[in-house]
């Protein structure tokens, strides 16, 4: 749609993102927010969810651990600031 070749490779596409993600992670950790504020919102993890197919009636539980994995996932300190690799 672009007429650049390298947005038709998936896997640009995919290191771009992470890019953003990075970048965006960087921002927030240098003015002062860390792991507390990555949360959700309270409603989000006390009232079940509601005609949501096989997660009716679920909550999100285990958010410290859900954010372990993904902090992980994506190279970071289990505080969730991007490493020297990463950014």
């Amino acid at each position: 749609a672009t007429g650049i070749e390298f947005f038709a490779d998936p896997d640009h596409l995919m290191m771009i993102g992470e890019r953003i993600i990075c970048v965006e992670r960087c921002f927030n950790v240098r003015e002062g927010f860390d792991r507390e504020e990555d949360t959700l919102p309270e409603r989000m993890r006390t009232e079940p969810l509601q005609d949501a197919g096989p997660a009716t009636n679920q909550i999100v539980k285990d958010l410290d651990g859900l954010l372990d994995e993904y902090y992980d996932s994506l190279g970071y300190t289990p505080a969730g600031v991007p490493t020297t690799e990463k950014s």
